[in-house]
């Protein structure tokens, strides 16, 4: 895809859910690592970005796994590669995007629980706790991993730091790309 992306500059196009989501960021990402010219077409929604590709309106998308896992299945999509920097327990013959070619290449959806900074720390470190037991409890590490989703815990120190590297990378491509929201 890079190559042809490389042969045919700006006329490969890839959708996503919309401006500022992380289909649209990934696409910038291996944009910018690659120094490919590609096209954004945003959709309204997940479902209508996807519905784009399998019509063959757009060449590719950035998406979850679970989502598109019954398409590649029957053979209507074609996974090329996963954004994590490992790779999925669901798709695990699919190389990740930093084997491909691009070193240090990671994209993830991740969540997190965040408080008012006056929470007292006590209350945030049982928080805390009671976040870690949950994540670890078996039927809900295999649900999250049904859904795609890596569970990792983190401490709040931890979760600060990673925020703290997050935040500055994303808002650099956001800001070289012209992104903005609709």
């Amino acid at each position: 895809m890079v190559r042809l992306a490389r042969e045919k500059p700006g006329q490969l196009t890839y959708s996503s859910a919309g401006n500022g989501t992380s289909g649209h960021l990934a696409a910038e990402l291996l944009k910018n690592m690659a120094r490919i010219d590609m096209r954004h077409v945003p959709y309204k929604s997940g479902p209508e970005a996807v519905t784009g590709v399998l019509t063959g309106d757009v060449s590719f998308i950035f998406f979850t796994v679970p989502s598109l896992l019954p398409q590649v299945e029957t053979g209507k999509l074609r996974a090329l590669a996963i954004t994590s920097a490992a790779r999925s327990q669901l798709v695990a013959n699919v190389p990740t995007v930093a084997e491909m070619g691009f070193p240090g290449f990671e994209v993830l959806a991740w969540y997190a629980l965040f408080a008012p900074r006056e929470t007292p720390k006590p209350m945030v470190a049982r928080l805390g706790a009671d976040i870690e037991k949950i994540v670890q409890l078996p039927d809900i590490r295999d649900k999250m991993i049904q859904l795609g989703a890596e569970p990792r815990y983190m401490s709040p120190e931890q979760l600060t730091a990673f925020v703290a590297v997050e935040s500055p990378k994303w808002g650099q491509l956001i800001r070289e790309s012209g992104g903005a929201i609709d």
